[in-house]
């Protein structure tokens, strides 16, 4: 019995439906194993590690490091575990080497690769990740595999990364600027300490953290860096730095030599933060600027500020 070509181009197509099925039957199955593993995981980590030792531990990663390693991140994301449960952890994974299975993986060509490895390797904590991410921050040239790689370095307290994590801010977008900048605040001390080799660069980039920095952590050493900024005169620069100088620096007496600067944007920022400064003082600073088309709504601002901090001179702001 002979077999007509439509009827064979027929059970081609039958036979590619069932090999994609079982294909995807297998991708599920596979899936849903590995979610139970992870759950497992989650529960050991809850319920066992507290009374395993750290040996039991490490063996108990080796066998499954990446399943691991996703149920010990849910736990660091959503929920606070103890100190010791952390620091026994921590310990285990380098027993168990695994950050020498993702540091590997830092040098793969698919930058998918190089994103999970570098957000693993901040999880595991060891001072071989955070070298490891280090060396492949200076050569990575996608800017969002870098920012995953400098949040690792960040998790991991690696301040001795700063420097370089700063020297990426000049060749990568400004998303990317933004974001590293907002992560290395997150050093506090460790960022201050490294701050006098940084400050006085010139580069906009840099700048631009030194304004940010001064926001967070207003010192003496970082007035003046601001007021270099202001005094610039970059257009961009120097007033983001000028808003933080009158807000964390400036005194009523250090705010007035900016009234008649030839910016008005410095000129109404100037004015309207004299009403922190509540005086009768202050209240004549402000009046000539309520006239004045450019600067009357900061004057306002600035007199309805004087008045909330000190309701006795209301009757000085009105009688005029």
């Amino acid at each position: 019995m002979s077999v007509g070509p439509g009827l064979i181009v027929i059970m081609g197509f039958a036979a590619v439906a069932l090999v994609i099925v079982g294909i995807l039957a297998a991708m599920y199955l596979r899936r849903k194993r590995r979610r139970g593993i992870v759950l497992w995981f989650r529960r050991f980590i809850a319920e066992g590690v507290p009374s395993a030792t750290r040996r039991s531990i490490s063996e108990t990663i080796s066998r499954r490091p990446l399943e691991f390693l996703q149920a010990y991140s849910w736990y660091c994301d959503t929920v606070t575990l103890s100190d010791a449960t952390v620091e026994k952890l921590e310990g285990a994974f380098v027993d168990a080497e695994i950050d020498l299975i993702f540091m590997r993986r830092l040098t793969r060509r698919r930058a998918r690769d190089r994103v999970h490895a570098a957000l693993y390797l901040g999880y595991i904590r060891s001072e071989r990740s955070a070298r490891a991410l280090l060396h492949a921050l200076e050569h990575e040239p996608l800017a969002y595999v870098r920012l995953r790689m400098v949040y690792s370095l960040v998790r991991i307290g690696t301040s001795g990364a700063i420097p370089t994590i700063v020297d990426t801010l000049l060749s990568m977008p400004e998303a990317y600027q933004d974001r590293v900048r907002s992560l290395l605040l997150e050093f506090g001390d460790g960022l201050l300490e490294i701050l006098p080799y940084i400050i006085n660069r010139t580069q906009p980039q840099v700048q631009r953290l030194v304004i940010d920095v001064a926001a967070r952590y207003p010192t003496p050493d970082l007035r003046a860096a601001i007021e270099g900024i202001v005094e610039a005169g970059e257009p961009e620069l120097s007033r983001s730095a000028f808003r933080v100088f009158a807000e964390q620096y400036g005194s009523a007496v250090e705010l007035e030599r900016y009234l008649d600067s030839p910016d008005s944007y410095v000129r109404n920022i100037a004015v309207e933060s004299l009403g922190r400064s509540p005086s009768l003082e202050t209240i004549e600073l402000i009046r000539p600027y309520l006239v004045d088309d450019e600067t009357h709504k900061s004057a306002v601002v600035a007199l309805s500020e004087v008045s909330r901090r000190n309701p006795r001179l209301y009757p000085h702001i009105v009688e005029h």
